[in-house]
């Protein structure tokens, strides 16, 4: 009888770890310096994402398509990233050491597995067997990007020199039915993450090599640079409740840096406002003024809150994608394509620099 209760609260307690823990592509993720995460399938539920032919690919994103008969904008349903800041060596004796962001990505979708292998296994110098996982040595530019089908619906791919990162996640990936808690950011934060959110991230900015006070760029996937208080952790997050709903908390050293950084926010605010505003008076579209209207920024003790709410019919507006292009025109092909997960009519990441 003791071992039945025991049996049965072994099993309760899983069930109750994964019910709080963060979304499985996050938790194969390896320790990083941000954690990145969109849940793509309830934005189509939402909008009319991806349910519309793009009139026009880039040429090595065509490719990968035609090859493949996956389409990012219509198949991937989730996306995880983790951002690494390595660093480099000065390029000349007595300038500084240079920073570059590197990427570890877990996409899930619906793929078609043997066209993908096939695809991949083209484009690879090597590849390497682990635990009965092909890893595709693809190289691209100066780097190369290592990528593994996890399984039917989940592939792998990361960029950074040390092979152990991928083979990390397929680890991981073998041992997904254990609640285990994911990389240290998301272990830590996930929690201050609402139920729900469509996208989050949990970054962790170093000290600025001056001030330690002032906002640096941090760059995400895309080469989205956003500005955020050094020695600082960000929590962000982005949830329907009728409209959207966007947050993200930078927790400060103390309530002196929480106050410079709302002061400096503050002010490029209501300069944006103002440029936006007035750029087209009388002709600014309802829901967008709304959306700007609810731009703020506020101080919680050590905490600097940014926050909007955004018209569900402006986010739309936002994923809408281009009819049909009725004129056959095609692109030019590359000569040698490579493996990446692009937005519509974008790169992604791993395309531009990966």
């Amino acid at each position: 009888m003791v071992a039945v209760i025991v049996v049965a609260a072994a099993i309760g307690f899983a069930v109750y770890l994964r019910k709080r823990a963060a979304p499985e592509p996050a938790r194969l993720l390896p320790d990083s310096d941000a954690v990145l995460y969109f849940n793509l399938k309830t934005v189509r539920r939402l909008t009319d994402f991806g349910s519309k032919p793009v009139i026009q690919r880039e040429a090595e994103y065509e490719i990968f398509v035609r090859a493949t008969g996956f389409e990012f904008e219509r198949d991937l349903n989730e996306a995880a990233f983790a951002v690494h800041i390595t660093h480099r060596p000065p390029a000349k004796p007595g300038l500084p050491e240079t920073t570059e962001p590197r990427y570890s990505e877990v996409f899930v979708g619906k793929f078609d597995g043997q066209k993908l292998s096939a695809y991949l296994r083209k484009l690879s110098k090597s590849v390497d067997q682990y635990r009965n996982t092909d890893i595709y040595n693809i190289p691209v530019e100066d780097r190369t990007v290592r990528i593994a089908i996890l399984d039917v619906d989940s592939v792998a791919g990361s960029n950074l020199d040390d092979p152990s990162v991928i083979r990390g996640i397929i680890d991981r990936s073998r041992s997904a039915a254990m609640p285990f808690s994911g990389p240290p950011l998301v272990s830590q934060y996930y929690h201050d993450v609402p139920i729900g959110s469509l996208v989050w991230a949990v970054a962790k900015i170093p000290a600025a090599p001056k001030d330690p006070r002032a906002a640096r760029a941090f760059t995400l996937p895309g080469g989205i640079d956003i500005l955020i208080p050094s020695e600082s952790t960000m929590v962000a997050w982005v949830r329907y409740l009728g409209s959207i709903h966007l947050r993200a908390d930078f927790y400060t050293a103390n309530a002196d840096d929480a106050k410079h950084f709302v002061d400096q926010a503050s002010g490029f605010l209501t300069l944006f406002k103002s440029i936006e505003l007035n750029a087209q008076p009388g002709q600014s579209d309802a829901d967008f003024k709304q959306a700007l209207e609810s731009l703020k920024v506020e101080q919680d003790g050590t905490r600097a809150v940014f926050s909007a709410s955004i018209p569900t019919g402006f986010f739309k507006k936002m994923l809408e994608e281009p009819p049909v292009d009725m004129t056959g025109a095609q692109q030019e092909a590359p000569t040698q394509p490579t493996m990446a997960p692009p937005a519509a009519n974008k790169k992604a990441p791993s395309g531009k620099k990966h």
